[in-house]
């Protein structure tokens, strides 16, 4: 048998430092989704990274949005199981004979 002696008393010696996320690069320009550079304060994208010169694209149809939802719902749809068969039977319906 293998026996392993443990001190009574174990310490462990544990220290932490916190510290603030350092952002990394970001591609410079426009039309990429990205900030623009550091430090322009102006976000990520969207309507606050838009130049003043550019146009907003505009807003998309319900069916462009949603097309990937529709399609298949609908898909389901058509091929629906339908009227279930009607039952196989012989007679009138008792099992009696007599």
């Amino acid at each position: 048998a293998l026996v392993v002696k443990v001190p009574d008393a174990v310490t462990f010696t544990t220290s932490a430092t916190a510290r603030r996320p350092v952002d990394g690069p970001f591609p410079q320009g426009k039309g990429t989704g990205f900030r623009a550079g550091k430090g322009s304060g102006s976000g990520a994208g969207g309507a606050a990274g838009a130049e003043e010169g550019e146009e907003k694209a505009p807003p998309k149809s319900f069916f462009m949005r949603y097309w990937y939802y529709i399609v298949p719902a609908m898909i389901v749809m058509t091929l629906g199981g339908g009227e279930p068969p009607p039952a196989q039977g012989g007679g009138s319906g008792t099992s009696g004979g007599g």
